[in-house]
């Protein structure tokens, strides 16, 4: 469990993914992320979600992609001549540099900016894994935040265009 804030007397923390959380005695406020059932008595708002079992061989997952998709990577690979990085680390320098990106996204579609102080809390709670796709320019064209716990990871693609929201599974 992250706890998130804490005011005085008050305290939000977030458990994810069926995880129990350890101890609550310090915590007034859970928010339960990503739960398979809701929970008695609570608020709980119903998402579709894509699962997709990394454990499985290359071949397979390939496969599982539809042709038109696998014909776009394929052509991005050979043409498009993009980059893909992906850091250990995640420093305030990233985080800004993706919330810049996620903020111009945001403007765009009339939605509200990354809270940056969020994404760092989880950054440095080791939960948030950042990479993106580079164009053949150099210039940013797709930003990838992951939440990574345990064995499952909550997937975020953004581009200037669209956010898609994908669950990975993967069994460390």
């Amino acid at each position: 469990m992250l706890v998130l804030k804490r005011k005085l007397f008050f305290s939000v923390g977030e458990v994810w993914f069926d995880e129990e959380p350890k101890k609550l005695n310090n915590v007034d406020v859970i928010y339960y992320k990503q739960w398979k059932y809701p929970i008695a008595g609570a608020q709980s708002q119903e998402v579709q979600t894509r699962l997709i079992d990394l454990t499985k061989s290359h071949n397979e997952l390939w496969h599982r992609i539809s042709s038109n998709d696998r014909y776009k990577i394929r052509r991005a690979e050979q043409k498009d001549e993009v980059n893909y990085e992906y850091w250990n680390h995640i420093n305030s320098d990233l985080i800004n540099k993706f919330a810049d990106f996620y903020d111009l996204f945001a403007i765009q579609k009339g939605l509200v900016k990354i809270d940056r102080q969020w994404l760092k809390k989880r950054a440095d709670a080791g939960l948030i894994d950042i990479s993106h796709v580079k164009l053949k320019n150099g210039s940013p064209f797709v930003w990838h935040a992951y939440y990574v716990h345990k064995n499952r990871v909550f997937f975020y693609i953004l581009h200037l265009s669209k956010m898609t929201r994908i669950h990975l599974i993967s069994h460390f």
